[in-house]
């Protein structure tokens, strides 16, 4: 039950950061001001990784903290990888140029949105 009560928290945050997004870029695109929300993916930060992370908080029995990490690599995402900090910075950068690209949530998830 753990699990699931900790996902459900941090989904909420995130469509909370969505709908406000939406909402400023509503109110500031008569200024010529854009604003969008990048979704991360799975990345592998302190969320994930190291003593507190969930690739070691939801091991199985035996696994190590490494081998959960590429587990949930492998299950959670389409792509079978975890996104980096580099793939973000590819979605900044176009969104820098886009200049009538507002109100979105783009995620860089490899595939893995609902």
């Amino acid at each position: 039950m753990q699990k699931e009560s900790i996902i459900s928290h941090y989904s909420a945050s995130k469509f909370a950061v969505i709908g406000f997004t939406n909402a400023v870029a509503k109110e500031v695109a008569q200024e010529g001001i854009t604003v969008n929300a990048l979704c991360p993916g799975i990345v592998g930060t302190g969320m994930w990784r190291g003593e507190n992370g969930l690739a070691g908080r939801w091991r199985e029995e035996g696994e190590s903290e490494e081998a959960s990490w590429e587990r949930h690599q492998k299950t959670l995402l389409p792509q079978g990888v975890a996104q980096t900090p580099e793939d973000m910075g590819q979605l900044v950068v176009y969104l820098a140029c886009a200049e009538h690209v507002t109100g979105q949530a783009i995620a860089v998830d490899g595939g893995c949105t609902l």
